[in-house]
């Protein structure tokens, strides 16, 4: 998990989840995050959990009152 998500991944394990990889991380917060359905369907086509992650911290950024 990248540093910059280490706060988050921490956070999913005060919940009870211990997320220790990239993908894992990127699922949940998918799950977690009110996603459109395309959203959610382009992140699942994207191979690379780094690269899903980063998109998801660009949703985060231009939705910041909708987390």
């Amino acid at each position: 998990i990248p540093d910059c998500f280490a706060d988050i991944a921490a956070s999913f394990a005060e919940c009870g989840t211990m997320l220790h990889e990239a993908g894992s991380l990127a699922w949940r917060l998918a799950e977690a995050l009110p996603l459109s359905l395309n959203e959610q369907q382009h992140l699942l086509e994207q191979p690379n959990p780094s690269q899903r992650l980063e998109l998801l911290k660009t949703w985060i950024k231009n939705h910041p009152f909708d987390v």
